[in-house]
């Protein structure tokens, strides 16, 4: 198994906000092919370690994705799979249906059992796993136009550190708590 997430290079503005960078997506969040892919890291279980992901090496993301049957993420069907396959990376350029069908997605299941729409800071610190996120994800494209690499991989990386907190007490078959509702939900392993 893999968990992953991802970083994209331009930004999306809300309404009347006004961008701190040039380079923003147009038409917004249904436009993943226009967001592009600053960094992907991730946690491979068969190897036992963290690995980042960046233009010089991309190609080696989709190789790991492709000898491994799961790859998990937090919300990567709704957002990260998407904007992957407009990327053209590797075996699955152009093809949703095949990373979806690899994807096991813990915003999803957390839905599936009624646990309502949640966040992943906020079910991390229902679910005393952590503390929190480390920043906002919404910086993570003007943190790549300035050149500041370095905060970005560090906040990408985290991320993936959070979703394999909530991950593995998935694993260990123990409920966690929603954010949104307060109630115990059973997750489905996968």
């Amino acid at each position: 198994m893999l968990i992953y997430d991802i970083e994209i290079k331009r930004c999306i503005l809300s309404k009347n906000e006004k961008p701190m960078v040039s380079n923003i997506v147009r038409d917004g969040w249904e436009n993943h092919g226009g967001m592009g892919v600053s960094c992907v890291c991730c946690y491979d279980y068969l190897d036992d370690r963290y690995r980042v992901f960046l233009e010089d090496n991309m190609a080696d993301f989709a190789l790991l994705v492709a000898g491994r049957k799961i790859i998990v993420g937090f919300n990567n069907l709704g957002f990260d799979n998407k904007v992957l396959a407009h990327e053209g990376v590797g075996p699955y350029e152009q093809d949703l249906e095949y990373l979806n069908k690899k994807s096991y997605d813990i915003f999803e299941e957390i839905r599936s059992a009624d646990g309502g729409w949640c966040s992943l800071d906020a079910m991390v610190k229902t679910n005393n796993l952590a503390t929190g996120k480390t920043g906002n994800g919404a910086l993570a494209p003007v943190w790549y136009q300035e050149g500041r690499i370095g905060k970005l991989v560090d906040y990408c990386m985290a991320d993936v550190w959070l979703t394999k907190k909530l991950f593995d007490k998935i694993l260990r078959g123990e409920a966690l708590i929603s954010s949104k509702t307060g109630q115990v939900i059973n997750i489905r392993k996968p």
